[in-house]
């Protein structure tokens, strides 16, 4: 019975740690350390195809967690300022009002607000 108990120990730490993984970051994180333990093994085994897919593994497990806790964020931003079809409307738009010169200073003030753009002509 002695020469089980460590591995009774483990089998009990193993199901604390289940019971506690009741959020998706806590999964996460599991599956983390045991993604992190098989690469220490690979390694320790100077497995190299088992290493590398354990580094591939262990990359993608960590993005994960990254998206999770939303210290990283893949979102596309995109700049309006720079978007071709802005450039032209805010351009079409100013172009129009030169007969109306506060007007057009208006709006020029207005887009360099929003946009961080200086107008056109």
């Amino acid at each position: 019975m002695r020469e089980h108990f460590p591995s009774l120990l483990a089998l009990a730490r193993d199901a604390e740690r289940e019971a506690r993984a009741d959020s998706l970051l806590d999964r996460i994180e599991a599956l983390q350390r045991r993604t992190e333990d098989a690469l220490t093994k690979a390694e320790e085994g100077e497995n190299r195809f088992a290493t590398f897919r354990g580094i591939s593994e262990m990359r993608r497990t960590l993005e994960l967690i990254g998206e999770v806790t939303k210290e990283l964020n893949r979102t596309p931003t995109l700049n309006l300022s720079l978007h071709p079809e802005y450039v032209e409307a805010r351009t079409l738009i100013i172009q129009s009002l030169e007969p109306y010169p506060e007007a057009r200073q208006a709006v020029v003030r207005a887009l360099s607000d929003i946009g961080g753009s200086n107008g056109t002509g």
